[in-house]
């Protein structure tokens, strides 16, 4: 008797709640996210709440006959009666105004500036696009706005060129740290696709040089990559989101699954993310190029070389990789001015085959058994302070201090041939940025200067291994092979001047100090190099002879 007592108690208390609280979801009608900070208020502004986080709000208090109004900066104002509400299951859609606000950018000066009065042209695509578009890679991501040329020799590839500069010309910055090294050569390279696009926030492209700010290495351009903040939350509560997706390609048999986590409170915020990506072989379409067709392909069976037929030449084998990709950052609120955020970014490719090189015939033969990059890792720990507080030097000052390191390798077998030329390069970076920006003249007038040193650590071997045998002996590594160090000291200053609203002048000046200290441990050995790789060896660096200091 007492139990059904209880429980007929507890029954008539959750239709009570459910009679007196009443509580409405508004959304956004384009993409059904909740609305947060929303004001519902009565029409004489003597009743009002906010919905929270995940856009709900209790309107109990509201009367019978009350019109309840919905008010949000971003948001078309809505009334309506409760009755409609009930109509709509207490759930309200609601639609976006449209500003014409003027655009900015981040990149030209590494602050925050209008986008008429960058003398460069810019493009940027921003979170929604990259969303709307789902790209594979960031090389996939660069080609979205059809302005950017994107070279892939392979699969797990994607060399962005702007304008015929690419590579040691075009300047990859993330987070405001430069991803360039004292490896990036004239020849393409695929680093890019060691960031992965669903952690970005946006990307900016400057078209033309940007060298005052950033060196001799963005004389054709610069990329700027921003990835996701770590949100803090705006009221008591903590905030807490997260994303997740898994997508499937059927051209190369894609598996990729991502997932990122958000937790903020008013002074600290911390952000994950997570993404894998398994990637087959990748299949052409009907209309294809013939060059890249793959009638036959090249499998060792452990004792020698066989050419196996394709069933479907419009497959390509080995083209296929893997690829994990790890983002973390920690912010703080220090005061209402300073705000620190510590980041590691890490990444780390499969073997990744050269699908150009596998396919090439010499005297009607293939002429590489095997072709293919080694695990391409990269990792990257970063610091940013920024101060916002106006001074007789600067109104905002911001430090970035970086640690990277980076490692790829190269390893190529002529076809019928046991021995397997293997190359290996690794790289540790620290730099330093201080930047500082001053407005004059009640904002005409913007003063920007600041300081940059980078240290690169080059550590490259090289070996010839027999695949039979096991045995491995000496050979040319790709750079030298002993102690390798590069230095770079730079102070640069910018000056811009609004003139009008429709003339901005923009001049500026920098200095660089740089040292290369290099030595070869041994170079006693004869390099009895195959005369096809020695001559790829060459064209790879420039070099047009055998002769020539590569």
């Amino acid at each position: 008797m007492k139990r059904t007592l209880i429980i007929f108690c507890v029954l008539h208390l959750i239709l009570l709640s459910r009679c007196f609280s009443q509580t409405i979801t508004v959304v956004d009608h384009e993409d059904l996210k909740p609305i947060s900070d929303m004001a519902v208020m009565n029409e004489s502004k003597t009743k009002f709440t906010y919905t929270n986080r995940s856009g709900k709000a209790d309107i109990s208090s509201f009367g019978e006959q009350e019109m309840i109004c919905f008010q949000h900066f971003t948001f078309e104002r809505l009334c309506l009666s409760l009755e409609e509400i009930k109509k709509m299951g207490y759930e309200i859609r609601f639609t976006r105004k449209v500003f014409a606000i003027e655009e900015f950018v981040v990149s030209a000066n590494r602050w925050e500036q209008n986008k008429t009065e960058v003398p460069n042209k810019i493009t940027t695509v921003l979170k929604p696009a990259v969303e709307l578009q789902n790209p594979q890679t960031t090389a996939d991501l660069l080609g979205i706005s059809d302005e950017v040329f994107v070279q892939k020799s392979q699969l797990g590839g994607g060399s962005p060129m702007i304008r015929g500069f690419a590579t040691n010309r075009i300047l990859i910055v993330v987070d405001g740290v430069r991803m360039n090294n004292a490896i990036y050569r004239e020849g393409n390279i695929q680093n890019v696709i060691s960031m992965d696009p669903s952690a970005l926030e946006s990307a900016e492209v400057i078209f033309g040089p940007g060298a005052t700010i950033y060196g001799s290495d963005a004389i054709g351009g610069v990329m700027d990559f921003h990835t996701k903040r770590a949100l803090y939350n705006t009221g008591n509560n903590l905030y807490i989101n997260a994303d997740a997706f898994s997508r499937f390609s059927t051209a190369n048999k894609e598996k990729t699954s991502h997932f990122d986590l958000n937790i903020g409170s008013r002074k600290i915020a911390f952000l994950t993310s997570i993404s894998y990506s398994d990637f087959g072989n990748l299949k052409m379409g009907s209309y294809n190029n013939p060059d890249y067709v793959r009638p036959e392909y090249a499998l060792n069976t452990g004792v020698k070389d066989s050419v196996v037929t394709n069933q479907d030449p419009d497959v390509q084998i080995f083209s296929g990789y893997n690829q994990l990709n790890t983002l973390n950052k920690l912010r703080f609120k220090i005061s209402e001015n300073t705000d620190i955020v510590l980041a590691n970014h890490y990444s780390k490719l499969s073997d990744v085959p050269r699908y150009d090189r596998l396919i090439q015939y010499k005297s009607g033969k293939l002429r590489y058994g095997e072709w293919y990059y080694g695990p391409q890792v990269w990792m990257m720990n970063s610091l940013r302070m920024t101060v916002k507080k106006e001074n007789k030097f600067f109104d905002e000052a911001a430090i970035t201090a970086a640690q990277q390191s980076y490692e790829e390798s190269r390893h190529d077998r002529s076809f019928g041939i046991s021995s397997r030329n293997e190359q290996f390069d690794k790289v540790g970076i620290l730099s330093l940025n201080l930047d500082f920006d001053k407005k004059l003249n009640n904002g005409d007038q913007l003063l920007y200067y600041g300081i940059e040193y980078v240290f690169n650590d080059i550590k490259s071997t090289a070996q010839t291994l027999d695949i039979l045998t096991g045995e491995h002996s000496p050979a040319a590594s790709r750079y030298p092979d002993g102690k390798n160090r590069y230095n770079s000291a730079s102070a640069y200053a910018g000056y811009k001047y609004h003139l009008s609203d429709k003339l901005t002048l923009n001049t500026g000046v920098r200095y660089n100090y740089v040292t290369l200290n290099s030595t070869i441990i041994d170079n006693s050995f004869i390099m009895s190099i195959h005369g096809d790789i020695n001559e790829e060896w060459r064209s790879d660096r420039g070099c047009r002879n055998s002769s020539q200091t590569c």
